[in-house]
């Protein structure tokens, strides 16, 4: 069940609206503008934004519905159930236990499953991790980087299992935005772990990208929780 982002034939705006997809103006679940202002936006005849539209939402990069909008990523397997809404009623513990059985397994298969573009694609997004200078900035290129490693496992059921993880941890009770101050030493070293992650994807060595994750995940479990209340803290 993943997307096909490769396929040929694409309209003349599928590149330029990709771009925007993979930018931290819209991060996954943002609503995008409308047709009308993103025709503006890159120049292009509303034809061909409808167009292009069309194509990514065929490939499940953007889902749409009426009365609400168009959003970036694939469409919730039920739209119905507001993950955002347990944000507010789950622990720090409980989303990390979650993701940390979740997330290696995940790792593992897109070792054996990712092909060169996924690859290319957690590269980037890794890179323009270590390069934030702030929180929000971090944390949308982070999120993009879990999700492409999901993409890249083919599993539908862990891809829809992980966006509702995501929309979870996007409660502002659990978003590292709320940290005091921006650590560049602490990202370095989420950095690190992302990159171990990608290595042992790229050399399809499922159990080492496996324990990758696992490390990573654990690190992020013991470390996002004090920088939190610090700042909760902080405010109170």
């Amino acid at each position: 069940m993943k997307s096909s982002a490769r396929s040929t034939g694409a309209p003349v705006a599928a590149n330029p609206l990709a771009d925007l997809l993979t930018s931290a103006t819209y991060p996954l679940h943002s609503r995008l503008p409308p047709e009308r202002e993103l025709a503006e936006t890159l120049n292009l005849p509303r034809g061909k934004v409808r167009q292009a539209l069309k194509q990514l939402e065929d490939e499940g990069r953007i889902w749409r519905r009426v009365g609400m909008g168009t959003f970036v990523g694939g469409r919730p397997r039920s739209i119905q159930s507001r993950p955002e809404s347990l944000g507010g009623a789950t622990t720090l513990n409980e989303l990390f236990e979650m993701r940390s059985l979740v997330e290696p397994i995940v790792a593992g298969l897109a070792a054996l499953r990712a092909e060169e573009a996924d690859i290319a694609m957690m590269r980037q997004y890794s890179a323009r991790a270590d390069t934030s200078t702030n929180w929000a900035d971090w944390e949308r290129w982070d999120e993009l980087l879990h999700r492409a490693i999901v993409e890249a496992s083919g599993n539908g059921l862990l891809i829809n299992t992980i966006d509702q993880l995501l929309r979870i941890k996007a409660h502002p009770r659990w978003t590292i935005k709320r940290a005091s101050a921006f650590d560049p030493a602490l990202t370095a070293r989420y950095g690190r772990e992302h990159a171990a992650v990608i290595h042992c994807i790229a050399e399809r060595d499922s159990e080492g990208a496996k324990a990758a994750m696992h490390q990573h995940m654990l690190g992020v479990s013991t470390t996002v929780g004090p920088a939190i209340s610090n700042r909760s803290q902080r405010s109170s």
